[in-house]
């Protein structure tokens, strides 16, 4: 598991996003975010935009969804002032993290703090309801104003190899949120080389030895130069800069015993789903 440089925070310690929304004009960071109630109407809507889809929505897609008809101020935006595409392109414009964090905070928000995970046990295969608490969840954050600011540079040794030329820094963002919407399937957080692919793309801004003049650095040619040792190194600084939940919880069998982190169901029809409250709710 790689360790992160930066801070986290319980859930219940954050009172809005882990990074911020910016300003048009100045580059500011807000971390304001607000909810509309959760009633019939908004129950309805959610509804509709599953059974139109032409094809089935992806988990990221489904987040999406459910917050651009949910949240009521992102940053310095009114969602409410503004049509569903125009509320979808600042959504998928903004960090990972932050939509991660806004989704964990709509539930406790619209149900309830106590979330109930089916879990099986790697160790003897025993199957349990486990209940945690989202305002235990970590999150990690990035403290800074504006958001040229969540740019990290890390020098590199020996230097990187891209496109042929031997890079000693690179430059590297929180990854945005459009890259988890448009990512099939559940490739998100995998060593697949799509997602790492577009994960490079976004995150990764810049490097000393490459003039990019503002676009995008990982070109499909210099993905393809990449050796190996790289990518892994490549993959582990995008990884430290994931501001956001750590959506793997520690988790205690009640039959054997045995600790382990595991994920749990973070898809809508469960997390926002009957099956996820506690029995006496």
């Amino acid at each position: 598991m790689i360790e992160k440089n930066l801070e986290s925070v319980p859930l219940r310690d954050i009172e809005g996003l882990p990074i911020g929304v910016a300003r048009e004009e100045s580059g500011e960071l807000v971390k304001q975010v607000s909810f509309i109630p959760w009633g019939w109407e908004e129950e309805k809507a959610i509804a509709k935009v599953k059974e139109d889809s032409r094809e089935n929505l992806t988990m990221t897609q489904e987040i999406t969804q459910v917050l651009i008809r949910l949240i009521k101020t992102w940053g310095p935006f009114n969602f409410q002032n503004m049509d569903m595409p125009e509320r979808e392109i600042r959504l998928r414009n903004s960090f990972f993290g932050d939509v991660w964090t806004a989704y964990a905070k709509l539930r406790v928000e619209a149900m309830g703090e106590l979330l109930v995970f089916a879990m099986a046990c790697p160790n003897c295969r025993d199957r349990f309801a486990f209940e945690a608490d989202l305002r235990d969840l970590d999150v990690f954050v990035i403290e800074a104003g504006k958001v040229e600011e969540c740019v990290r540079r890390y020098h590199v040794a020996p230097p990187m190899r891209i496109g042929g030329e031997a890079c000693s820094y690179i430059d590297v963002r929180p990854m945005k949120w459009e890259v988890a919407h448009n990512l099939p399937g559940d490739l998100l957080g995998s060593e697949d080389p799509r997602f790492r692919a577009m994960a490079f793309q976004d995150a990764v801004i810049g490097a000393d030895a490459i003039e990019t003049h503002g676009a995008v650095l990982f070109i499909e040619e210099r993905l393809e130069t990449l050796r190996k040792i790289d990518i892994e190194r490549l993959s582990t600084l995008v990884d430290e800069m994931a501001a956001g939940p750590d959506l793997a919880t520690n988790v205690k069998c009640p039959k054997c015993k045995f600790e382990y982190r595991a994920f749990g169901d973070w898809r809508y029809e469960h997390f926002f789903g009957s099956t996820s409250l506690p029995e006496s709710r």
